[in-house]
């Protein structure tokens, strides 16, 4: 298919979702294809996406000296929490956070997230977001797994204008902050949404999923594409699971 081929499919697909939904798809030299059943400013639950963004700051933290990948990090500092991942597994408690932050990206890790999140400090994460990146709409306002309460703030979210713009954090990072973050987003070990129906090997595809109960997520992109499908009130994951990933077969060509 070309691309006005796909944006048609994508757009008979999208309408069968039964939740809310913001999605993006760019392919290089095309104008970007957009679509959401909500709006402009519709905030959505993140769930494991939000890791994307704190990655980004992580590296950005690095560079003026006030984080580092190298120094040894203590899960035991952190209340023990499971939901995915296996980090409360390890005997060494003592572990990198490159570490962590690799276990964040690829299986998800709770446990290595607090962490990362309690190194950096959740105000100053946000004050990265906004004042750094322009990220005015992407907002944590709790460590994984624990109780939200959106009203005061104490949840996580982001706008579909939003992740848009973490494309444009990630064009800016240099050759090596780059290379890692492939290196990381690369070895994701959830493909139960846009990757579900794929038999082909996926090499060259960096993403990261989410999932919450009545959420689902998927951020990702190739040298030549970029995506984004963000789902919120989903009635049935599992009907949803197939269009998503009968959509993601046919856009990414895969």
């Amino acid at each position: 298919m070309n691309f006005s081929e796909k944006t048609v499919f994508a757009e008979q697909t999208l309408a069968r979702l039964a939740c809310a939904y913001a999605f993006y798809y760019e392919e290089r030299g095309e104008t970007p294809y957009r679509a959401s059943n909500c709006s402009a400013n519709h905030r959505f639950k993140t769930a494991s996406i939000i890791k994307v963004p704190i990655l980004f700051a992580w590296l950005e933290l690095e560079r003026t000296g006030a984080a580092d990948r190298t120094q040894l990090g203590n899960l035991d500092h952190e209340p023990p929490v499971r939901g995915a991942g296996f980090s409360y597994l390890l005997d060494n408690r003592l572990i990198p956070y490159h570490d962590m932050l690799l276990h964040m990206m690829a299986t998800s890790d709770n446990l290595c997230t607090n962490a990362v999140i309690e190194r950096i400090g959740m105000e100053r994460l946000n004050q990265v977001w906004r004042e750094r990146f322009g990220l005015t709409e992407t907002h944590l306002g709790r460590k994984m797994m624990e109780t939200p309460d959106p009203a005061s703030g104490r949840d996580n979210w982001v706008t579909g204008a939003d992740l848009e713009k973490w494309f444009g954090v990630m064009d800016r990072l240099n050759a090596e902050e780059n290379a890692l973050i492939r290196k990381l987003m690369g070895c994701c070990q959830d493909s139960n949404i846009l990757f579900r129906d794929f038999e082909d090997d996926r090499d060259g595809f960096y993403h990261k999923t989410g999932g919450l109960p009545g959420v689902m997520n998927d951020w990702g992109f190739s040298d030549g594409k970029r995506f984004f499908l963000v789902m919120n009130n989903v009635a049935s994951k599992i009907e949803t699971r197939r269009l998503a990933g009968k959509l993601g077969r046919i856009i990414l060509d895969l």
